[in-house]
């Protein structure tokens, strides 16, 4: 194999960011199933390369972690969405989730052809590794751990873009354990996270008193407080962090343990949308201008 690990590692990331942005744009979540050659995003071999070979110009490596951040960042909060309607339709339809199958023979990519008998063939020829955009996001973290570790300076200058670019990221496996953690790092400040809470208040009705009570008004109203606030203020989580977070934070309130209260918006109702309207224009007026 004539390529090193650092242009195989390239090659995989900017694959995967590819495959992601795709399917954000089409609104499709995929399950690609893929068969290597090759062990793909091998951070064991990158890390024993970054300790034996010392790197002078580090515009690949920056590239590539620029990439990975980019991948957890969309991980995080693009394929919630996603995800979520997948659920739906697994649940509601019947549907199953499409996928695509797909051969990694060093730097060159062969697809299955998409009919019953390019899929028997592809599935015929053995083992291969199935991919969601979690399973990306994980690598990545793994990968972005042994680059950063390698050389610090990186992180700093790639945290430093992504702030740049009001793009924060939220690092891999670094579940809050606090309410005031769903928040960026940027914003988690105590005049930020009280006028977001205050929105829950300015309802009308509202939904929580001053004391950070439920009032028993519209419960809904939790989860389009969420959706508008998430990407720009709050982190993306998975619906059962989300429940236990809000469930500790306002008495009274209870979102159940599993989250399912987050896939169950119904968007028709005047209710939801005259709620949603009043947070928006609270959101304008008593947020945005904190976040300049």
């Amino acid at each position: 194999m004539n390529d090193n690990i650092l242009s195989l590692i390239h090659f995989d990331v900017g694959f995967a960011l590819l495959k992601l942005e795709d399917q954000v744009k089409k609104k499709q979540s995929k399950i690609l199933k893929i068969r290597s050659n090759r062990i793909l995003f091998d951070a064991n071999k990158l890390m024993k390369y970054l300790s034996e070979v010392a790197i002078q110009n580090t515009f690949v490596l920056k590239d590539i972690a620029g990439k990975l951040i980019k991948i957890i960042d969309i991980n995080n909060k693009d394929f919630q969405e996603l995800e979520r309607l997948e659920s739906d339709n697994l649940r509601d339809f019947g549907f199953s989730t499409p996928f695509e199958c797909i051969t990694i023979e060093n730097k060159e990519i062969f697809y299955a052809i998409n009919s019953e008998t390019g899929y028997k063939d592809f599935f015929e020829q053995g083992y291969f590794d199935s991919f969601r955009s979690q399973d990306f996001a994980h690598k990545c973290g793994k990968l972005l751990n042994v680059i950063t570790a390698a050389y610090p300076s990186l992180k700093q200058e790639n945290f430093i873009i992504a702030n740049s670019n009001k793009k924060p990221v939220k690092p891999p496996n670094n579940e809050p354990r606090t309410f005031d953690e769903l928040f960026f790092e940027q914003y988690r400040k105590p005049d930020i996270i009280e006028a977001c809470i205050n929105v829950l208040r300015e309802v009308e009705p509202q939904v929580i008193n001053e004391n950070n009570a439920y009032t028993g008004n519209y419960k809904q109203t939790f989860i389009i407080w969420l959706k508008e606030l998430t990407g720009s203020v709050i982190f993306k989580e998975k619906p059962q962090t989300y429940s236990r977070l809000l469930n500790e934070k306002f008495h009274g309130l209870n979102m159940g343990k599993s989250g399912r209260s987050f896939g169950s918006e119904t968007y028709a109702s005047p209710k939801y949308e005259d709620y949603k309207l009043q947070i928006k224009n609270i959101i304008s007026r008593d947020i945005k201008p904190l976040l300049k």
